[in-house]
């Protein structure tokens, strides 16, 4: 599906970058697909959790979320 969507690994890899989504080291095509699923999912999560929980405060503020076991 990657490989459809931005037609090189090349693309997807910068794609990914685009997005936030980091890798210690060069990932393979299924670690691309890890990340693209996970940011998917907090994606959802985040919006659903906003709308409920709305604050203007939160304008300006990016968190990063480490998925390894160093987080």
């Amino acid at each position: 599906e990657l490989l459809h969507k931005y037609g090189s690994y090349k693309t997807c890899r910068s794609a990914a970058k685009q997005q936030g989504i980091k890798f210690s080291k060069t990932p393979s095509w299924e670690q691309l697909v890890t990340g693209f699923r996970y940011l998917s999912a907090f994606q959802q999560l985040k919006r659903t959790y906003l709308d409920a929980n709305p604050d203007p405060n939160l304008r300006g503020i990016t968190i990063e979320l480490r998925l390894d076991e160093r987080s």
